[in-house]
């Protein structure tokens, strides 16, 4: 009988993991900012409870997580990934939090509080990167944006693996490229 409960409980967190990350099962490309297509994602958290529904324009080799526990890094080199959260807080807090999920990592390079202001879509927004070290030692580039949309408060977190920069510019445009229905 305890046999069973585990292989149940095995089971029942495995199929909690699977239902936590959502994935685009379109082919990959090798430029992974040129073509773009029209999916529907559902963002579940680790309680398996469904936090918003977009129908969002993304490239077909991103991923789109939960916003839950720590990110999780796309396994091949130089691949991105999308994370979308809803949180509302000050530069302070802001701060705090990414000083918190990152603490699992090494060798942040940049200052997590220098915030730059640019524009996404004729809105005001909030984006600043950094660099750190991965368990594996590999670099990691992050660039966060924030801003407000439809009185949300809107994060997205795109993560690069791998010691080739990031164009802000083309990040930018991905960025603004995001349809959120």
């Amino acid at each position: 009988m305890k046999a069973l409960k585990a292989a149940l409980l095995i089971l029942t967190f495995s199929l909690l993991l699977c239902s936590c990350r959502v994935t685009s099962s379109n082919s990959k490309n090798d430029d992974v900012l040129s073509d773009t297509t029209s999916q529907h994602y559902s963002i579940v958290d680790n309680g398996n409870v469904a936090l918003s529904s977009f129908n969002v324009k993304v490239p077909d080799d991103l991923s789109l997580t939960s916003s839950s526990g720590d990110p999780v890094f796309i396994s091949d080199d130089g691949e991105l990934q999308i994370m979308i959260i809803d949180k509302t807080q000050t530069v302070a807090e802001l701060a705090e939090y990414i000083n918190k999920v990152y603490a699992q990592y090494s060798g942040v390079t940049e200052s997590i509080t220098d915030i730059e202001k640019i524009q996404i879509n004729n809105s005001s927004a909030k984006r600043f990167s950094f660099s750190l070290l991965d368990e594996e030692k590999v670099n990691v580039t992050v660039v966060l944006y924030f801003w407000e949309l439809n009185g949300s408060k809107i994060e997205i977190n795109v993560m690069k693996k791998g010691n080739s920069e990031f164009d802000l510019s083309e990040i930018d445009k991905l960025v603004a490229s995001l349809d959120f229905s």
